[in-house]
């Protein structure tokens, strides 16, 4: 049986994040993600048929930063306003661990902050995927009876990390992104005026 293209895309982005540096693992959750943000938009679209796309490709496109790509991806209904805010916030953790000087990680309290936001942004997601692997991950630890869940968002963070859940909710929105690329519609001309 083969695979979805969510889980395929979440397994690629998976792996690469955790063989990365903290510094890589953020930037490259970015690219990844702004990468399946430019092919949402480009199987939305109309067809291009230069051998370039002026949109996306070039110094000046118009839809050639990762804060254009967004809005423009919630302008047309490609992603929901959660999606929205959760992606500005993922930006903005790129630009920390792309552009400061000085050490940063996910023990730095900005970075914590930001995490925090994007994941109570995405509560749901975050309950779902800790019922379902929590134990797991205990019991792979030696743990066979783990301490009482009573808060599945602080129980995350306690238990996996800032790192590690990013990184899970990085792939899963990889996946997420993947999987609507193969199924969204693209537009149409409705005639030339």
């Amino acid at each position: 049986m083969q695979d979805s293209v969510m889980i395929q895309k979440f397994s690629e982005v998976w792996r690469a994040l955790k063989n990365e540096s903290v510094r890589g693992s953020v930037i490259i959750a970015a690219a990844e993600i702004e990468d399946q943000l430019e092919e949402l938009l480009k199987n939305r679209f109309l067809l291009c048929c230069e051998s370039s796309d002026s949109l996306f490709d070039g110094g000046n496109a118009p839809v050639g930063t990762m804060s254009s790509k967004i809005e423009l991806a919630y302008r047309t209904g490609c992603i929901g306003p959660q999606l929205r805010k959760s992606l500005h916030i993922l930006r903005k953790l790129r630009n920390d661990f792309a552009h400061l000087s000085q050490e940063i990680s996910f023990d730095t309290q900005s970075v914590k902050d930001r995490t925090r936001n994007l994941l109570k942004l995405n509560s749901d997601f975050v309950e779902l995927i800790w019922t379902g692997t929590r134990d797991d991950i205990f019991s792979v630890a030696g743990i066979t009876e783990p301490p009482k869940c009573e808060d599945y968002f602080s129980d995350m963070l306690k238990n996996a990390g800032y790192r590690h859940t990013f990184e899970i909710w990085a792939s899963a929105v990889a996946g997420s992104l993947a999987e609507k690329c193969s199924e969204i519609e693209r537009l149409e001309v409705v005639g030339d005026a």
